[in-house]
């Protein structure tokens, strides 16, 4: 019985780095899960994919409220960083910081809903969080190198 809520906190845990991954996917690759394979009718819409649709628009609407956050952030870094990746989902650099803060309080919120549970409280949401916030910028340094690599080849 001790065993069901380390199921609960790796389960949880797994889930969330892979809705990221998933998230970060969706965003780069276009006209991803627009259709289903053998569907005569558009999954919700044929204008674009999910993250097209709900998460591009509410990062870039939200963006602006986190002003005061991007200026302890090195844009001019992030700038870079986003060309050299060919400015994946069409982000500048505070709507991509804005996209990092998102994925973090989503993890802190599925770390908080599993806490209720009873499992790891505290140091779940603070792995989470730090999951969220710290997964976008490993895969911006990926996507940077893979993009240089590719360049440098042709």
């Amino acid at each position: 019985m001790d065993q069901l809520p380390l199921f609960f906190t790796l389960t949880t845990i797994l889930v969330t780095i892979g809705l990221s991954f998933l998230a970060i996917y969706f965003a780069t690759q276009p006209g991803a899960g627009r259709q289903l394979a053998n569907a005569n009718r558009p999954v919700v819409s044929s204008s674009g994919h999910w993250f097209a649709r709900l998460l591009l628009p509410t990062v870039k609407r939200w963006s602006p409220r986190f002003h005061s956050l991007h200026q302890h952030v090195d844009v001019a870094g992030l700038t870079h960083k986003l060309e050299l990746a060919g400015y994946p989902a069409g982000l500048d650099a505070e709507q991509f910081f804005t996209l990092r803060l998102m994925l973090a309080l989503a993890g802190l919120a599925v770390g908080l809903l599993t806490s209720v549970v009873g499992v790891f409280g505290g140091v779940l949401m603070m792995l989470l969080a730090g999951l969220g916030y710290l997964l976008p910028r490993f895969w911006l340094g990926r996507r940077a190198a893979r993009r240089q690599q590719s360049i440098s080849l042709d």
